[in-house]
């Protein structure tokens, strides 16, 4: 059903692969003051009105986590449609219908980047903005129907790193979101190949392969993944919490399991302290490929 979603239209309105274009047949909606469960296509999403939603696939359907985004949309239905078609571009996506715990849940959530709709409840997308800019340099794009000069102005003012008015399509969405992570240099950067290089350490992800200096070194699954994230983001902080979903996709991956794994790559690749490659790592955040 919600594959067809992406398709649907109404007569002269946007279509519905578009942020902001026609309304999605929807048979729940977000209500009460209570949190409801409901069900889609085997997917559990946890609805919370005024509370925001974390919209997730069934625990049975593992994906890979890349980037997390943090979406603000007042429209439930918009909302739900909204975090499923981010999925499958390769987000995992936490969605928040209004402003009233906006500051909460960025620091709960720890999102790679935020989405914010301009016209939300409690606080509106600009100042949501404002306030995050006071204590974070973490991207945000602000996505709203409000295309005129001075809306876009205050958007900027308010500290956002794009403007995008809608309706805009996910694919354009996706592409500007990409952009927007690849100016950071405190976000982990996930190649769009699988294969990543740095220095003598070379991985390709998806035929399982790794090589230092020419010469192929048998890793194991969990141990390419773990290296592939490290080597895509040389001489960067990848915090531990981001490699533990990439490796493990939330099953049994834990900071001692991870520096376990670790270890392990560092003897595999013999791996020096101090030199161009090697693993440090950096005290109750993450690990870093060094480059010098």
């Amino acid at each position: 059903m919600l594959a067809r979603m992406a398709e649907f239209s109404l007569g002269p309105h946007p279509p519905a692969e578009c942020w902001g274009g026609a309304r999605p047949q929807r048979n729940f909606r977000a209500t009460g003051s209570v949190p409801e469960t409901a069900y889609k296509r085997g997917a559990q999403v946890e609805v919370a009105s005024r509370g925001g939603w974390h919209d997730g696939d069934a625990p049975q359907a593992k994906r890979n986590i890349l980037m997390r985004v943090l979406l603000f949309e007042d429209d439930t239905d918009m909302l739900d449609v909204t975090a499923y078609a981010l999925r499958k571009h390769g987000y995992d996506v936490v969605g928040v219908a209004d402003g009233a715990s906006a500051l909460e849940r960025c620091q709960r959530e720890r999102p790679d980047l935020v989405l914010l709709d301009v016209n939300l409840p409690y606080m509106s997308g600009f100042d949501i903005c404002r306030e995050i800019r006071k204590h974070s340099s973490m991207p945000i794009i602000i996505v709203t129907a409000s295309g005129d000069e001075a809306h876009v102005v205050e958007g900027f003012e308010s500290g956002a790193d794009d403007y995008v008015v809608k309706p805009v399509s996910y694919r354009q969405l996706a592409m500007r979101m990409r952009a927007v992570i690849g100016r950071r240099t405190d976000a982990p950067i996930i190649e769009s190949s699988t294969v990543a290089q740095s220095g003598e350490v070379w991985v390709d992800l998806s035929a399982h392969e790794v090589r230092k200096a020419g010469v192929a070194v048998r890793l194991t699954r969990l141990e390419t993944r773990i290296l592939y994230l490290l080597v895509s983001n040389p001489a960067r902080v990848v915090r531990t919490d981001r490699l533990i979903e990439f490796a493990w996709n939330y099953e049994a991956g834990d900071s001692f399991a991870l520096k376990t794994h670790i270890c392990h790559i560092r003897h595999k690749l013999s791996l020096v302290k101090g030199q161009s490659g090697y693993i440090s790592s950096v005290p109750q955040i993450g690990y870093m490929l060094e480059t010098a």
